[in-house]
């Protein structure tokens, strides 16, 4: 999740946008615009977050 708004580090901000990232992810998805096959091996929690995180997953 990345914040909305500027965060001074004091952790504050409540505001968050989701998005789907981090250096496997972002590696695997410009390896497949490669034309090239990749995977990421990976588990994710049961929170929120959960099914957002496995729908994107699953449509790349």
């Amino acid at each position: 999740m990345i914040s909305c708004d500027y965060d001074d580090g004091s952790f504050s901000n409540n505001t968050y946008n989701k998005l789907f990232g981090g250096s496997p992810s972002n590696i695997a998805m410009n390896v497949k615009k490669l034309e090239a096959k990749s995977i990421v091996a990976s588990a994710i929690g049961e929170d929120g977050l959960r099914k957002k995180i496995a729908d994107i997953a699953n449509y790349l």
